[in-house]
């Protein structure tokens, strides 16, 4: 894993967009918390930095921000670890955290 480039919330849960490490951003996938064990600190900081966006928005500096994915990753849908073919991004052989 690379770094977290957006989240979501579907049906309630929440899942982050993963640029994985030697794979471009096209290839990101949506994952769930539970399938990023090990990556808690990108987790953490992923939260801090929207926390921070969302408070600098409540001080009306006038921007508007998003949590969503980046263009390019939003082709990907809703691909997770458990529904990914063997060999793609992300796979047990490609997640090093």
């Amino acid at each position: 894993m690379e770094e977290i480039v957006g989240s979501r919330h579907v049906s309630g849960v929440e899942e982050f967009l993963v640029k994985w490490m030697g794979w471009p951003l096209e290839d990101a996938t949506w994952e769930v918390e539970e399938t990023l064990a090990g990556c808690t600190a990108a987790i953490r900081a992923w939260r801090r930095q929207q926390e921070a966006a969302r408070e600098q928005d409540a001080a009306g500096d006038g921007a508007t921000r998003d949590n969503g994915p980046p263009a390019a990753a939003v082709a990907n849908g809703p691909t997770t670890r458990r529904n990914r073919d063997a060999g793609s991004p992300g796979d047990a052989s490609k997640s090093s955290s």
